[in-house]
């Protein structure tokens, strides 16, 4: 049975395509160990690089500033040296969120938004736009990434010497899980990671500005699930803005935009 489960697998791989490569990845970027401005921070790679990069390719005016944002949550996975597959595509994200857009918004409400970046949440907390929670939102927003539950978990890992061998491999540094149900449950024992990192909930980019002052309007560029959260922000400012307002950007999944990204600027062998 595992060898026929092995083949369907394989088959299955090989019609989706899976091992398609679209670059090489040239370094380590990770999610939740390192900080923007850091190098090895996948936020500093998108500030730097992605973001400016997709509005400047993407831009329907090239004249019109145009801060670009995606909320942190839409990437699930670091992103390790080495090839960039289709695969790994759908592993770094597997949501079908495209691009929308807003045009037009005065430019000092857009570069508020853009300088907070929703780290207060208290603006977008029961509002009519907001969306209601699936239950897989609320299952990732009760995971602990505090120092008690790191504690908690190495203390696990030395009672489970009872039920190993006298000379047990030492766990290799990885992902713990922590729910509801308790941190006991996964198969693979890891070493806690040592240092949790929150990413800003939402980030952004600018293009277009001119050289000198500011202009009286902006577009906001931003992926669909933060819809509900942008057209909040703007109406708590006292801007009068709906889903009418609301445009495609890109009618691709953000997911394809990236690996064109990589396709074309992450080449080489690896």
């Amino acid at each position: 049975h595992g060898k026929n489960v092995t083949s369907f697998i394989a088959k299955a791989r090989n019609n989706l395509d899976l091992d398609y490569k679209y670059g090489c990845v040239p370094r380590n970027l990770s999610q939740l160990r390192s900080t923007f401005p850091k190098n090895d921070s996948f936020v500093t790679w998108f500030v730097n690089e992605l973001l400016p990069d997709i509005a400047r390719k993407k831009s329907h005016q090239a004249s019109v500033a145009t801060f670009v944002m995606v909320s942190s949550g839409f990437m699930r996975s670091d992103l390790l040296k080495g090839p960039f597959t289709r695969d790994t595509s759908y592993i770094f994200t597997p949501f079908n969120d495209n691009f929308k857009m807003i045009k037009n918004v005065p430019f000092k409400a857009a570069l508020d938004i853009y300088n907070r970046g929703f780290w207060d949440r208290r603006n977008v907390v029961a509002q009519p736009f907001n969306q209601v929670s699936t239950s897989e939102q609320t299952l990732l927003r009760s995971r602990s990434f505090g120092s008690k539950s790191i504690n908690r978990d190495k203390k696990l890992l030395d009672n489970q010497k009872f039920f190993t061998a006298s000379r047990p491999p030492t766990p290799v540094e990885g992902y713990v899980t922590i729910d509801d149900d308790g941190s006991d449950g996964d198969d693979t024992l890891h070493l806690p990671l040592a240092k949790i990192v929150q990413p800003p909930p939402i980030i952004s980019a600018v293009v277009g500005l001119p050289a000198e002052g500011e202009p009286e309007f902006a577009d906001l560029v931003y992926n669909l699930y933060v819809t509900p959260m942008m057209l909040s922000l703007l109406n708590n400012m006292g801007h009068n803005f709906n889903t009418t307002n609301v445009e495609d950007y890109s009618n691709e999944p953000i997911r394809d935009v990236i690996s064109q990204w990589v396709k074309d600027n992450w080449t080489g062998e690896c």
